[in-house]
């Protein structure tokens, strides 16, 4: 099974944003935009985010279309990979970690013109600590829902011993390479 084998860690600003936001809307449901980039084998990290513009309709917060524009057009401004943000993080405050039928249906309201879509739901607890439910979806061919690991341990120092361990593969590989090259 795949399921468990893929990971999305959230880097430590991220984390420490998204403790913040719960302290500052301790009640409310909010939601956020994230970047989420590649690392390695399965490894995902949420690399950034921001806080647009929302209101709360019914159970559910939402954005504009407006600001979705402003923000798109924002990110092709900066040189950014757009493909790269498309995760949606949304609080569901104390309640607990859970995927509620709002938002099974809002996941399946992204299947759109993209091909894949990260989904995080986090809660606090008594102690503030912060919890996450996760999923990554797949829309092209046809909707794939796969459930992920999400983890906000200080992750930072996973990604710099992972880049330093390619960094050695690269060097011995360039050894062997050359090596081949001579004989």
């Amino acid at each position: 099974s795949i399921q468990g084998w893929i990971t999305l860690l959230i880097n430590d600003w991220c984390k420490e944003h998204i403790k913040t936001l719960h302290k500052e809307y301790p009640h409310t449901e909010w939601l956020a935009i994230c970047k989420v980039e590649p690392q390695w084998n399965w490894i995902f990290l949420m690399t950034d985010m921001v806080f647009p513009w929302q209101k709360g309709v019914g159970w559910e917060v939402e954005t504009t279309k407006e600001w979705m524009d402003w923000f798109t057009r924002e990110l092709i401004n900066r040189g950014e990979n757009t493909s790269q943000w498309n995760c949606i993080l949304h609080s569901h405050h104390s309640m607990g970690c859970f995927w509620s039928n709002t938002d099974d249906n809002a996941r399946l309201s992204l299947n759109d013109w993209r091909q894949v879509e990260w989904a995080v739901v986090t809660a606090y607890d008594k102690e503030w600590n912060i919890h996450y439910k996760g999923c990554i979806n797949f829309y092209k061919p046809y909707n794939i829902e796969i459930d992920v690991s999400v983890v906000d341990l200080e992750c930072e120092w996973i990604v710099d011993k992972y880049n330093e361990y390619l960094e050695k593969v690269g060097e011995s590989e360039k050894r062997i390479y050359n090596y081949l090259l001579e004989i």
